[in-house]
C-alpha cells in the first residue's frame, strides 16, 4: 500500500530488512545475498540505516519467481 503525501502524490514506502525478511520468508544471509547478486536486491541507505522500497521488492519477486 502507497501513502499519499502532502501534494497528493503516492511515495513508495521504504521498509526495513526485517519487513523483507518476512515477507520473502527468508533469513538475513540469504536476504543479504540477494541485496549483493547481480540484479539483485536495491537497498536505499540512509545514514548507517539500510531500506529496500516496496516497488523495488515487488520487482524483485516477480522476476525471481519460478
Amino acid at each position: 500500500m502507497k501513502e499519499n503525501t502532502q501534494n497528493g502524490a503516492e511515495a513508495d514506502p521504504l521498509l526495513t530488512l526485517k519487513q523483507v525478511r518476512t515477507r520473502l520468508g527468508a533469513g538475513r544471509t540469504k536476504v543479504w545475498h540477494c541485496c549483493n547478486m547481480p540484479n539483485g536486491l536495491k537497498v536505499v541507505r540512509i545514514g548507517g540505516l539500510v531500506r529496500v522500497r516496496q516497488s523495488d521488492l515487488d520487482d524483485f519477486i516477480n522476476r525471481h519467481r519460478k
